[in-house]
């Protein structure tokens, strides 16, 4: 796959948000069905009249309505299913006292490419999403 430009590391967390959920193989979380009355809450943002709104829980919404939801990819609700949609062992994610972040591909030269690349972002998920960006799709987690 090809590298995709992710945005601009200041740009709001709803345009992170609806970028992670372009890159090929994007899949949701979700670990309940409609028969458990529990499902963990995830903030995020709905497309209602025109705009991003943030919700504290856009779970509901994501999985049985056909209202738009994005992850926030600045929660740290999101970060654990981030970090696996990237696959831990293919990559290495520094976060500093500052916020500066880095990734490093460690993975195989012919199947994800080596390289380096450094970004001032505002959160691991950011972070996560930068790094799926760069192979051009989310090589982990469970299909």
């Amino acid at each position: 796959m090809t590298a995709i430009e992710p945005p601009a590391p200041d740009a709001p967390a709803e345009e992170w948000g609806a970028f992670a959920t372009r890159i090929p193989d994007w899949r949701w979380p979700w670990t309940c069905s409609v028969l458990l009355s529990f499902c963990p809450s995830l903030p995020g943002y709905v497309w209602l009249e025109g705009e991003w709104r943030y919700t504290d829980d856009i779970s509901p919404v994501a999985r049985w309505s056909r209202i738009r939801a994005i992850p926030d990819p600045d929660h740290w609700a999101w970060e654990g299913w981030l970090l696996r949609l990237i696959g831990d062992e293919r990559w290495r994610i520094d976060l500093d006292y500052v916020g500066e972040w880095s990734f490093w591909v460690n993975g195989p030269p012919e199947t994800h490419g080596t390289g380096h690349l450094n970004h001032v972002g505002e959160s691991l998920g950011r972070a996560c999403i930068a790094a799926a960006a760069s192979l051009g799709k989310w090589p982990g987690g469970e299909g």
